[in-house]
């Protein structure tokens, strides 16, 4: 069976989804105690933090996370042992010197983070005090690459569980006993159990061989090139996020609508983006294995959107209904003002399903400065369509401007991906895409319009039944049919 066949893609998709269900799950538990115990304001507090962390990680990893899988990924695939070793001991320098940058650079920009986020008091000391977060963040990151450019994908799997079942067990405990002075002591015992969870499997695998540090250096410079175009990318993005959350903290609601907004889109974005997540460990290393050879790239990319867009279908049209219910319980009545704005949010994704894939193509491809422009304009457009949605429309302002932007990514992304790849969505992609799109857009009509309860539940009912039977069809037809 090929590796690009519609039945690996939607094996591995399947299992990391799985994955990243079970993860979801854990994490659902967690969200719930943690709105329970801090309330919108802690959750605040936390989605700042770690937004911060998300941004200094991005900024000073070198671009080794997604580097390395393309490095590792050409050494593994020419089956020399001695070559492979020397790239992860390359992967692992640069690692240590990216973490130490991210220590000091975290130090050092403290008391901006801390004038720029919050409206009042100073902060400037927990902002140093993530120093370690970011390091250990980051050694997790290019560990985590080592075992994706590697295929181990098992490895990868049980990885997952345990860092979901650590970062259960840690946060609940200290929440309940100290409440929000917690936030700092959970976020830091949370990385530190990442990345020695991560280094344990990592290292079984690989073991760790540093000598000759300076050669390693200069060995794995051509990587470092190319990651270093990443690091503009994950700035951009990652500083788009940061300023959505410290634009909403300066804003009339402070903390508190940035906890509600914190929750909203890790519902939609995070939540509905597991499919995404696992679509990513294993269809990367292998369109990065396509070559020059366009032709065979349009295809993946096409069975790669096909896969997506009908494996998530059926999961946010459950997600759109179900709102108004479960927000309350997997976090408190609190939160029930989301629900408008999430809503939106999951309307984005059908966009983010066949966007997704075309994006990386540029990656594959090594074309740095396409990758990094495509970003910049996403970043910039969000940016923009931000405090312009908020302050028209409120929270519901900020699902509707990741919902543009989202649109608007789709444009640009396979505009570029037709002028410069030749790589045009198929008409099995189209369909697929309009189909379920005419499906929640039904739903969305029914969910903000008053309708009879009855009517409500057995119309909701039959929209999802139609998604997933025709998600379930249209799979089981192109996984039986011989790949073309």
């Amino acid at each position: 069976m090929s590796d690009n066949s519609y039945r690996h893609i939607l094996k591995y998709t399947s299992i990391f989804g799985s994955v990243q269900g079970l993860s979801i799950a854990v994490g659902l538990v967690r969200n719930k105690a943690v709105a329970l115990l801090l309330g919108p304001n802690g959750m605040g507090v936390c989605a700042l933090f770690n937004s911060t962390i998300a941004l200094m990680t991005e900024a000073t990893n070198l671009g080794l996370p997604t580097s390395a899988v393309r490095s590792v990924s050409d050494a593994f695939e020419n089956g020399s042992t001695a070559a492979l070793e020397r790239h992860i001991a390359a992967v692992r320098a640069w690692t240590v010197c990216a973490a130490l940058l991210g220590f000091v650079a975290c130090v050092l920009l403290g008391p901006l983070f801390s004038e720029v986020s919050f409206s009042y008091g100073n902060h400037t000391l927990n902002y140093i005090m993530l120093a370690p977060a970011v390091s250990l963040g980051i050694i997790t990151a290019s560990e985590t690459a080592i075992l994706k450019g590697t295929r181990c994908l098992r490895t990868l799997v049980w990885t997952q569980v345990a860092i979901m079942v650590s970062s259960l067990v840690i946060a609940i405990p200290i929440y309940w006993m100290i409440g929000n002075r917690g936030i700092m002591p959970v976020i830091l015992l949370s990385a530190l159990a990442q990345t020695v969870i991560t280094l344990w499997f990592s290292m079984r695998q690989y073991p760790l061989r540093l000598s000759g540090f300076t050669t390693l250096l200069r060995e794995g410079r051509p990587m470092l090139a190319l990651g270093l175009a990443f690091v503009l990318t994950g700035i951009t993005g990652k500083g788009a996020e940061v300023f959505m959350r410290y634009f909403l903290s300066n804003s009339e609601g402070g903390d508190t609508v940035v906890g509600l907004f914190n929750a909203g889109y890790m519902i939609a974005v995070t939540y509905a983006g597991m499919i995404f997540t696992a679509m990513e460990t294993d269809y990367y290393p292998r369109l990065s294995g396509c070559g020059g050879d366009l032709a065979h790239l349009n295809n993946l990319v096409n069975k790669q959107v096909e896969i997506t867009t009908l494996l998530i279908a059926p999961m946010l049209l459950v997600l759109m209904i179900a709102q108004p219910i479960v927000i309350p319980l997997l976090f408190s009545g609190a939160f029930v003002a989301i629900v408008p704005m999430s809503q939106v949010c999951l309307l984005a994704m059908y966009a983010k399903a066949v966007t997704l894939p075309a994006a990386y193509i540029t990656l594959a491809m090594a074309n740095w400065r396409a990758f990094v422009t495509l970003e910049a304009l996403f970043s910039l457009f969000l940016c923009i369509a931000m405090p312009f949605c908020y302050n028209h429309w409120g929270l519901l302002g900020t699902g509707i401007a990741i919902a543009a932007t989202q649109c608007f990514d789709t444009v640009i992304v396979w505009s570029y991906a037709a002028y410069r790849y030749r790589c045009r969505m198929s008409l099995n992609s189209i369909r697929h895409l309009v189909v379920q799109v005419g499906l929640a857009a039904a739903t969305y009509i029914l969910i903000r319009n008053d309708v009879e309860m009855v009517w409500h539940v057995v119309v909701s009912l039959l929209l999802i039944a139609l998604s997933s039977g025709y998600s379930i069809v249209s799979l089981m037809h192109r996984t039986h049919k011989q790949d073309s």
